[in-house]
């Protein structure tokens, strides 16, 4: 069969030969069908051409699409046809007809498919597209059997064959320009635009080239030749064809909209990755990852840098997977797994660690998520943030030491007014006053306005000293200089110091203190002085605050911690102040409009000390209604609730010359003349002796020429320490048994007894604590009492033993579980045992012995003998 046999193309002559030709018109309905299904094809064929996974595949089966779409639609545009004569269709050749149609869709499509299609590609792709079509659409026609002749109009054909050509092309650019815009995010809208325009040119084409064909009566080759003698035949392989076409397409339209969500969900997810990739690469600070195990998942270029770290560990070992602990040492692996163990009761945990060259890094811990929100779900890991502090801290400790060293500056000059100014009020009291006649009213009034004022100076150099034992009291707790002591306290007698030491507040204001402790209360572990400090500040504030009502301390055991609370009737606290309430500095309401009341540094110092003994501090507030400050500690191991520690007892500040028949000598050692003027003063106006020396030269000097009873250092001072000039006069066998008394504004506790000090106070002196440390430490070197306590508890021991001492006894503490031969080397005149370990008769006996039959005294507590040894 050649071309012109299968393709018979003969063109009309003249135009009166088409006025023979039959009536011809179309069913509208089918029509409209054919187009829909023209274009539901194109555009299901371009979609398919966007997949760039195995791509050939996909225009394979795209081209099958349009090819059998295009076909599909002239057989049913031609069923549509209505004439007067009999139609029917050679079988082979109507099936051969659908070829050219997949052919040049693929063509068409592979060229279209390309990521960047220039101009040329898309006039090539588009006239094979045209052409195509063109040719399906001709050799359909050649496959008719008719009662009759068809004649082409010359014009029309060529035309059908142009506009399906340049329709085409502007398909296939018209799909090109979108996705290079906005819509290319979304390739099926290209799709189904650029699959429009090409349906259109196809439908276009067909019905102009059926716009040009003539049917003639005549002779033609007749219906008896071999094919479809009933033509609904063919509109039922077609219409079953285009059933099939409806199908796959539509599943795939589903399934290709479904991957282009998952597409883009995707891409989405991949920009998000990649984003979140990069921040995590910049950002300035460190960034782990762990799992649930305490392993590194992910970490980011920044925490490498901070610890000098490559992406590789030792061996060639990638850093995820591996452990924290192995990775960024001991410090940091303990701060994951504490992390880890408290995760159930916080989710995030907030730590300072040391990382290489003595730099500082905050790090702060957040669980990552939880399996499930069981009480036994476990985390999916920690997220964990390190950055770099050192400048932060270098800067802190820079404020913190400024703040330090002036503070301590102002404590010298504060020293020498608080305490001229009290003496000038005690002597005015004494000299001034009873030498006053009462009947001049002119002198008295003066005279009451002079001690009026001196109070004031005393009222507020004592403010002034506070604010500076604050302010040195939150730096050294800061930086973990501050000396905590560990005894038993007794919160019920703690409680009513700080009622009493708070009277002088409430009293003047007739404002109700109401004191409410359990009883009875156990024995709680910590630095009484602190303590004391916390509660007197809590029942200050409380003072300061409430205009009218009253204040309500109470103390009992809650949830197996020992509570106390003070609840006022005040203003009260909005949520937003009590947020930061116990940070330094910080104070409630306006500064501006409000008159400050203190420095804002009391609750930041009590948050402190709670939480140096474990306990916690909170506070419960509504505007209007008042606020409750509370605390709780957390109980011994073994509480023991045996009523309060015994107190000790103060003797008066009387000089002693009884003991000896002469007044007792003291050096005063500092370089401030005006320290030593007023010591001089106070120290002379009860009886002692008083020497002076300048700095530590001139105080070792004196002391080897003539030794004192008793030295009082000052630690700054030039040329030599006050720590220095201790540690020579206990080197010395002329000053080694002096009692040495420190007084400085350097609180350093630790050092003075490591160089030998008897006693430390801190300035501002305080004569009404210097004067009966004096006495104390004066009783106890002249005096021959001793005693020797002997228990293996510390509670009764500690309170026994100040006592004693502040009677001027020599008390030494012996554990029961030292060899017998100490015991007799120690043994004093009189022993007290607490502990019930053995036989205190057969103790005391066998110490009798060892001190060659000298009488032994002998105090078995709980058992009610008091007798001498036999």
């Amino acid at each position: 069969m050649n071309l012109s046999t299968a393709l018979p193309l003969v063109f009309i002559h003249s135009s009166d030969e088409a006025l023979g030709a039959y009536d011809m018109h179309y069913q509208p309905t089918q029509v409209l069908v054919s187009v829909l299904l023209a274009v539901f094809a194109a555009s299901c064929a371009l979609e398919m051409a966007n997949h760039k996974t195995h791509r050939p595949r996909w225009i394979a089966l795209g081209a099958l699409m349009l090819g059998l779409g295009t076909w599909a639609m002239h057989f049913i545009g031609m069923t549509a046809l209505r004439i007067d004569c009999g139609i029917q269709y050679e079988p082979w050749l109507t099936a051969l007809s659908v070829l050219p149609g997949v052919a040049a869709a693929a063509v068409a499509l592979h060229f279209a498919a390309r990521d960047r299609a220039g101009l040329a590609t898309l006039l090539l792709a588009g006239t094979v597209m045209g052409a195509g079509v063109g040719l399906m659409h001709y050799l359909g026609m050649a496959a008719m059997r008719l009662d009759g002749a068809l004649r082409y109009d010359s014009r029309l054909f060529l035309l059908s064959i142009v506009a399906a050509v340049l329709l085409a092309i502007g398909a296939l650019w018209l799909r090109q320009r979108l996705l290079g815009t906005r819509l290319g995010r979304h390739p099926f809208l290209g799709s189904l635009v650029g699959g429009g325009v090409l349906g259109l040119a196809i439908s276009a084409m067909h019905y102009t080239a059926m716009a040009g064909a003539y049917f003639l009566p005549g002779a033609g080759a007749g219906t008896e030749a071999t094919g479809f003698t009933d033509p609904t035949a063919l509109a039922t392989v077609v219409g079953l064809l285009t059933l099939l076409l409806l199908l796959g397409g539509f599943s795939f339209v589903l399934a290709s909209a479904r991957i282009a969500m998952a597409r883009q969900r995707a891409e989405a997810m991949q920009a998000m990755l990649r984003k979140v990739t990069a921040v995590l690469d910049n950002m300035g600070d460190g960034l782990l990852v762990t799992d649930g195990q305490g392993r590194i998942t992910q970490l980011n270029p920044a925490l490498l840098a901070l610890y000098r770290l490559d992406e590789e560990a030792g061996g060639g070992q990638p850093l995820p997977g591996m452990p924290v602990r192995a990775v960024l040492g001991d410090e940091v692996g303990d701060f994951v797994a504490k992390a880890l163990d408290e995760q159930r009761v916080a989710l995030s945990l907030t730590a300072e660690v040391a990382v290489l060259d003595s730099r500082v890094a905050r790090v702060v811990a957040t669980v990552l998520g939880k399996d499930s929100a069981g009480p036994q779900a476990g985390s999916q890991g920690l997220v964990i943030t390190f950055r770099d502090i050192t400048h932060e801290v270098e800067v802190s400790r820079m404020k913190t030491d400024f703040i330090a060293n002036v503070s301590h500056e102002l404590r010298t000059p504060l020293t020498s007014v608080l305490g001229f100014a009290k003496v000038i009020r005690k002597q005015f009291q004494r000299s001034v006053l009873p030498a006053l006649n009462p009947q001049d009213t002119k002198t008295i009034s003066v005279v009451e306005k002079i001690q009026s004022q001196l109070d004031i100076i005393v009222s507020e150099g004592e403010r002034l000293t506070n604010l500076i034992n604050d302010v040195l009291d939150l730096t050294k707790i800061e930086a973990g200089k501050i000396e905590w002591r560990d005894e038993p306290v007794d919160m019920g007698a703690l409680l009513q110091r700080a009622v009493d030491a708070t009277a002088a507040i409430y009293q003047p204001r007739e404002l109700p203190l109401k004191l409410e402790v359990q009883h009875p209360l156990p024995l709680l572990r910590g630095d009484p002085d602190r303590l004391l400090q916390v509660i007197i500040n809590l029942l200050s504030n409380a003072a300061k605050f409430t205009e009218q009502g009253e204040v309500h301390c109470w103390a009992r055991l809650e949830g197996g911690r020992l509570t106390v609370a003070v609840a006022d009737q005040g203003c009260g606290i909005s949520e937003f102040d009590q947020q930061q309430l116990f940070e330094r500095f910080r104070q409630v309401g306006n500064t501006l409009t409000d008159k400050p009341r203190g420095t804002g540094l009391g609750l930041a110092i009590c948050k402190q000390v709670i939480e140096h003994h474990r306990g916690e501090i909170w506070v419960e507030s509504q505007v209007g209604q008042g606020s409750t400050f509370c605390f709780a500690l957390p109980l011994p191991e073994q509480a023991v609730a045996e009523g309060a520690v015994v107190g000790t007892d103060t003797a008066p500040a009387v000089a002693l010359t009884a003991l000896s028949g002469h007044p007792r000598t003291i050096l005063v050692v500092d370089d401030e003349t005006n320290i030593r003027a007023l010591l001089r003063l106070e120290l002379e106006a009860v009886g002692y002796l008083v020497r002076e020396a300048a700095d530590g030269v001139q105080a070792i000097q004196q002391v080897k020429q003539s030794p004192p009873d008793l030295i009082l250092l000052d630690v700054m001072m030039p040329g030599m320490s006050g720590f220095e000039v201790a540690a020579v006069l206990r080197s010395t066998p002329e000053a080694n048994k002096i009692p040495i008394v420190i007084l400085s504004i350097v609180d350093d506790r630790a050092r003075g007894r490591a160089v030998g000090a008897d006693s430390y106070l801190s300035k501002p002196i305080n004569m009404e604590v210097l004067l009966p440390e004096i006495d104390g430490l004066l009783r106890r070197r002249e005096s021959t009492k001793r005693m020797l306590l002997v228990d293996d508890r510390d509670a009764p021991v500690v309170a026994v033993t100040q006592m004693l001492r502040a009677k001027g006894y020599q008390v030494e503490v012996l554990d029961p579980e030292m060899q017998r031969g100490d015991r007799a080397a120690a043994l004093p005149e009189m022993m007290v045992v607490f502990s019930p370990a053995e036989d205190p008769l057969h103790v005391a006996s066998s110490m009798q012995t060892a001190r060659e039959g000298e009488r032994v005294y002998l105090v078995v507590t709980g058992a009610g003998l008091t007798r001498p040894a036999p």
